[in-house]
């Protein structure tokens, strides 16, 4: 018996095991259909698609909206340190920029986003 791990809805791994002895962890895993590969994609009504045909789900949707907002966000935390020599301005301009990426988790829509544009 075999088993699909899916995570953000992507087919992360295939397991193999024993249908007489089947551990918790897999407790919810779909069962796996034969052509269904790693990479496969699961849409919204629960059925696996190849990447190739698929259209992303919006679980991947928001998990890449995340990543790019993290990295923005790690890309200037120099600016909140104390000892950066920055105006009081500047620095607020920074602060309202990195409330504006944390905030856009809460659209509607994460394939029409508007990102905010960082103080020059």
């Amino acid at each position: 018996m075999k088993k699909l791990q899916v995570v953000d809805g992507v087919v992360v791994n295939v397991v193999e095991i024993d249908p007489d002895a089947i551990p918790d962890w897999v407790d919810g895993w779909p069962d796996h259909a034969p052509g269904i590969d790693i990479g496969w994609l699961q849409d919204e009504a629960g059925d696996f698609v190849p990447p190739s045909t698929a259209a992303p789900a919006a679980s991947q949707l928001w998990a890449e909206v995340r990543r790019r907002r993290n990295d923005l966000l790690t890309a200037c935390d120099w600016t909140q340190l104390p000892d950066v020599s920055v105006t009081e301005a500047e620095r607020s301009a920074w602060q309202v920029y990195r409330q504006a990426l944390r905030d856009i988790t809460e659209a509607e829509d994460p394939a029409a986003l508007s990102w905010p544009t960082p103080p020059a």
